[in-house]
């Protein structure tokens, strides 16, 4: 008899302690990446912030569904970003550090901002889906999308 109450009360324990972790509470998840890369492809509904830093570690912050929902693989240079395309409320936000940047690609509802200037030679961009992108980039930029795309810019001179 003991021993089936033990096993009860740990259940119900386990039961709680994931209850109070679900849906509307914020977690950050730090996740390190391997080896070097210079594209980046992101699905789903996210926004992406870049950040210019020497560190491997891409930092998710969002809610604890959301949060562990996200896929980072990194093949060949290519380093893919994957969530699924409905958050529960608020985006989450996945800060990226990058060093050299080629490509990038979007599919979804994606938000790309970069907190850095990407210095570049030249940056290919695709887009497939509502995306957002605010990006400082010194270099050539080359944009293209996919046909239900509507794309909207701004070519702003800096201060040398």
């Amino acid at each position: 008899m003991k021993k089936f109450a033990l096993s009860f009360v740990l259940l119900s324990l386990s039961f709680g302690a994931h209850v109070m972790a679900g849906e509307g509470k914020n977690v950050s998840r730090q996740v390190k990446v391997a080896a070097p890369f210079n594209r980046l492809i992101i699905q789903g509904d996210v926004e992406i912030v870049l950040v210019n830093d020497p560190s491997s570690f891409i930092t998710i912050h969002g809610d604890v569904t959301d949060v562990d929902d996200v896929v980072i693989k990194n093949h060949n240079g290519r380093l893919i970003v994957s969530s699924k395309q409905q958050s529960h409320g608020k985006k989450m936000v996945i800060r990226i550090p990058f060093q050299q940047l080629k490509a990038i690609g979007m599919y979804g509802d994606v938000d790309l901002r970069s907190e850095d200037t990407l210095k570049t030679d030249a940056l290919k961009v695709f887009m497939d889906g509502a995306c957002k992108v605010s990006l400082t980039v010194e270099g050539t930029v080359s944009i293209t999308h996919s046909d239900e795309c509507e794309i909207e810019y701004n070519n702003k001179k800096l201060p040398a």
